[in-house]
């Protein structure tokens, strides 16, 4: 048995028989998670990587239950009531927020910044979400939106702008 076949973990909720490549990682529990190293096979490092990976997601998911919380008791939301705002159970809104379901839809996640006065953008990042536009705007461009995204990886927040400034100034001397 591997290490990663033995070990438990706690994200709040259980996850039983992963299997990736004939691995089992029977139950994954957060607290513990720091330790994780990846510990795959001699011939690959197949097993480890479900696990990094459920890690992430399951970080993700934490955090923006723990934000969105934070957030809608700041504005004195209460839970039935942001359920209803963006038609889900309040049960459901509970265990997202608990970090023990994935966050919502995009479209959805989209209606939580409106009612708390954030960057629709920025949550859709949060809950690990792609805007739904995104998808529509590559496909207008199939080969340079994702090579453009590729370039502009790895850039600063000012670097960031300074690129949307030239785009912009792109814009109007094409018009």
């Amino acid at each position: 048995m591997t290490d990663v076949q033995s070990t438990y973990f706690t994200f709040g909720r259980s996850v039983d028989h992963l299997v990736r490549n004939q691995r089992r990682v029977k139950t994954l529990k957060l607290g513990e998670i720091e330790d994780v190293q990846d510990h795959g096979s001699e011939s690959g490092n197949h097993g480890g990587f479900a696990v990094k990976k459920f890690v992430q997601r399951a970080r993700k998911t934490t955090e923006f239950g723990q934000r969105l919380r934070e957030k809608r008791l700041e504005k004195k939301i209460t839970l039935r009531s942001m359920a209803d705002m963006i038609g889900v159970s309040s049960t459901y809104l509970s265990q997202v927020e608990q970090g023990r379901y994935d966050p919502p839809t995009a479209d959805r996640v989209r209606d939580i910044a409106k009612i708390l006065g954030e960057d629709a953008d920025l949550w859709i990042g949060l809950a690990d979400r792609v805007p739904e536009d995104m998808e529509e705007i590559v496909k207008e461009h199939p080969k340079e939106m994702p090579e453009l995204l590729r370039a502009a990886r790895g850039l600063s927040p000012e670097q960031f702008e300074k690129l949307q400034q030239t785009i912009k100034r792109m814009r109007e001397k094409g018009k």
